[in-house]
């Protein structure tokens, strides 16, 4: 059971998935500092409890490479494919 607040878990989620992918080559023109942020919409009850309602705002950013100018050869190394901008 995970006892860090519900909005953390999942920006934490997708900001672990996001260096996943960065550091896999998928998207080869990240770079890394990506940040997260997650707001949820909660339901008060009337003892005082909390239940989440919905996902209200979902924002990630990150630092990416120069678009036109960077391409995968020179931003990945011991890249050998075709080269892609």
């Amino acid at each position: 059971e995970d006892c860090m607040p519900l909005t953390h878990a999942i920006a934490t989620r997708l900001g672990k998935t996001l260096t996943d992918v960065r550091k896999s080559g998928l998207l080869w023109w990240l770079r890394p500092d990506g940040k997260t942020q997650v707001t949820i919409e909660y339901l008060e009850r009337a003892d005082g409890s909390v239940e989440p309602r919905k996902i209200h705002t979902v924002v990630i950013s990150t630092q990416h490479a120069e678009p036109s100018k960077a391409t995968r050869r020179k931003e990945v190394e011991g890249y050998t494919g075709p080269d892609a901008t």
